[in-house]
């Protein structure tokens, strides 16, 4: 009997071997075909130990692999797996054993059937069409109910919209301070700490770093003349103490020597770059290393004589963690388990050495967490998102983490030691720094707001508003097709949901996600559904949903992690961004019969649009520049490197024409012809000053709609308990 025909339950979880899925009443997940081979594996054997080499030997026949394999796909199971680590036991230097309650649906599975796994499996991936005009047909449950209507119903709306607006009122105000509220969604690990604003002026303070004994924090300060500058406060203290008085160049990113006595940081000034070191009082600085500013952000100074750190070598693309020697110019690149384009920043000790946490991607990442005493690595967080720092807290070996999985930036505490994890509801919150001699925390408290702006393309007004001021932020505008709507992202309502405008009518919500944000929005070219990238803390998604009806239906199909998805101006095609073995690749897929298919790929594919003639324009993971690639081209061409993501240079196609923003003073509206020649439009400010900006623009009937930043503060904060 195939093992494809076997259904059976790991407790309220069903596992059904013809789609490999892995299914509960609120989530459904997919799993990678070794994942389910090994699943299957264990459940053969459930309550008793599985040996590694048997899992290899069983799943992996007659193929080279490394022990490091089976621990990814172990990774993947608990991830999947209600429980998790408690569910999947791991018997140190022996196997894993699954200790769940297994029961068979339908019919028995024997050893025969499973022998081997590698040839009884489907290896197919199961496709299903994208085409839009399919993708908005109504889902069970999904129909809205009509607004109730007449008298019974006018004195309860009258009610309720009282009771809601002082509520929002009130969350208003209590939104002013950041949260200290404790999570108890998991059993407790940290209490509830009591919070210390530290500094509290208009500047904007950056990266803050606890000493080892708690007694100071130093951070970068943005002053009146542009640069950066590392000072030092002790907590109920106002006073900065600069560390450099002519300093002349940027500083970021401070880290204390282990003995608290001297304070690392970046100084940079254009492409010079060293680390350098200061005594903690001030004084005269010494350089500990050279650096590459775009390559290297964050570095730890975890013993007297060596630095961990990251950056780029020639024979891998991408970031590697690295061991330097203070005292030489011995450079260690770490051995752990890794993937040619895996992109790893961000190197932490655990104060005991044992682990070392660091982060896997790019702007959107996860948390790897390796143990240096089995050689294990295991995935701290299960979908990619946008982790903004982490820290091991005191001695006990607490990793606390920031990460908007949820929402907005907060911080999650984990145990390695039990797997557990603890939502600490503080938030907003992004960069901890521990002390470890004490349980204390310095963070970063920001309070950024952005708000979208229309210009004429040609004039010289100040812009203005497109929709009145609120509490929330607004991002990602997106014109429809025949630029009469616009779609956006925005958290007015409390949460990142797809909203819309059309003509001079007020914005309206279209998407009422629950547990989930969206991160990205694209119009179909039919201009009547959008396609939405969504993310929670398990997974990304990417849905079609009607504007007619707001009625969501799953895109499914593609292949990797999806980024972005993109209509085409080919009929049944469809262009995403997704992530396959830890790189971002640009996918061309077109509908074959019933499934769609990959008629195109390329690595490294950042962002991409479709011009009239059928070029596609698009930049490139880590590259400078625009690129070009048509039909018949084998590779992309560059076409202008006046357009850079690395600078975070707004574009996009309109009129057949690319627009772009580039970052003077102040910023300046250019065209790019097909032949790479720029032209400026018009300059861009809001009254008297220059519009800050955010990397996203649109451009429909004679508009620009772009991203502007009404508010960007950021103060330290202080955590005890």
């Amino acid at each position: 009997m195939q093992l494809v025909e076997q259904r059976f339950a790991i407790g309220e979880q069903i596992f059904d071997g013809g789609t490999l899925t892995l299914s509960s009443a609120d989530a459904h997940t997919r799993l990678p075909l070794k994942a389910a081979q090994v699943l299957i594996v264990l459940a053969e054997h459930v309550g008793h130990t599985v040996t590694r080499d048997t899992l290899l030997d069983r799943v992996w026949p007659d193929q080279f692999r490394t022990p490091d394999v089976l621990t990814q796909v172990i990774v993947e199971l608990r991830r999947a797996l209600h429980g998790g680590a408690s569910v999947l036991v791991t018997v140190p230097k022996v196997g894993y054993r699954l200790q769940a309650e297994v029961t068979r649906l339908g019919t028995e599975m024997t050893s025969a059937d499973a022998a081997p796994v590698a040839d009884t499996l489907d290896l197919k991936p199961q496709l299903a069409p994208v085409e839009a005009a399919e993708l908005i047909a109504p889902a069970p449950g999904q129909e809205h109910p009509p607004p109730a209507t007449g008298p019974k119903s006018s004195w309860a709306s009258v009610f309720w919209v009282a009771v809601v607006s002082l509520a929002m009122i009130g969350l208003w105000h209590w939104s002013r301070l950041p949260s200290t509220k404790t999570n108890t969604e998991s059993s407790s690990i940290l209490p509830a700490p009591a919070i210390e604003i530290l500094s509290a002026d208009p500047a904007s303070e950056r990266w803050p770093a606890l000493s080892p004994d708690g007694s100071r924090v130093a951070y970068s300060v943005l002053r009146s003349n542009g640069h950066r500058e590392v000072v030092v406060q002790i907590p109920g203290s106002s006073a900065q103490t600069p560390l450099l008085s002519d300093a002349t160049a940027d500083q970021a990113h401070p880290v204390w020597a282990p003995d608290g006595r001297e304070v690392a940081f970046l100084s940079f000034s254009g492409q010079d770059c060293v680390v350098r070191a200061v005594a903690a009082m001030g004084g005269a600085s010494r350089v500990l290393r050279n650096c590459i500013p775009s390559v290297i952000s964050w570095f730890q100074w975890p013993t007297p004589d060596t630095l961990y750190t990251t950056y780029m070598t020639p024979d891998s693309p991408g970031l590697r963690i690295h061991r330097q020697w203070l005292n030489s110019d011995r450079d260690e690149v770490l051995q752990y388990p890794r993937r040619e384009n895996d992109h790893d920043s961000e190197p932490k000790l655990s104060p005991t050495g044992r682990y070392l946490a660091f982060r896997r991607g790019r702007r959107f990442s996860n948390l790897m967490l390796l143990d240096q005493q089995s050689g294990q690595l295991q995935e701290v967080t299960a979908a990619a998102s946008w982790l903004t720092g982490h820290t091991w807290l005191g001695d006990e070996g607490l990793l606390i983490y920031a990460t908007d999985a949820y929402g907005p930036s907060e911080l999650v505490a984990f145990d390695p030691a039990t797997s557990r994890r603890q939502r600490l509801s503080v938030a907003p919150a992004r960069h901890p720094s521990a002390a470890t001699g004490t349980r204390m925390l310095a963070y970063e408290w920001p309070r950024q707001q952005t708000q979208l702006w229309s210009f004429q393309l040609h004039g010289e007004d100040d812009g203005l508003p497109v929709l009145p001021p609120s509490t929330g932020s607004d991002r990602a505008a997106q014109f429809s097709p025949d630029g009469a709507s616009l779609a956006f992202v925005s958290n007015r309502s409390g949460a990142d949901q797809l909203w819309i405008v059309r003509g001079q009518t007020a914005a309206q919500q279209l998407s009422q996600l629950q547990g989930q944000r969206v991160r990205e929005v694209a119009w179909h070219p039919d201009g009547k559904s959008l396609l939405i990238v969504t993310s929670s803390a398990e997974r990304w998604d990417a849905l079609a949903l009607d504007v007619a009806t707001r009625r969501e239906q799953p895109v499914q199909g593609i292949p990797g992690s999806i980024r972005s998805l993109h209509g085409s101006r080919t009929a049944g095609r469809l262009l995403a961004i997704t992530e396959i073995d830890g790189a971002l690749h640009l996918l061309v897929l077109d509908r074959d019969q019933d499934r769609w298919t990959t008629t195109r790929q390329l690595l490294g594919g950042n962002r991409v649009a479709e011009a009239a003639d059928g070029r596609l324009l698009l930049t490139l993971e880590g590259l400078p520049g625009l690129y070009q690639l048509r039909p018949e081209d084998a590779e992309p061409v560059l076409l202008s490197d006046r357009i850079n993501l690395v600078n975070q240079t707004s574009w996009t196609i309109a009129d057949d024409r690319v627009w772009f923003i580039q970052w003077t003073s102040p910023p300046t509206l250019r065209t790019l012809d097909e032949n790479g020649e720029t032209s400026i439009v018009r300059e861009l400010r809001r009254g008297a000053q220059a519009a800050p900006l955010v990397p996203e623009i649109a451009i429909a009937n004679g508009r620009l709609v772009m991203t502007a930043m009404n508010q960007d503060q950021t103060d330290i904060a202080l955590l005890r308990w």
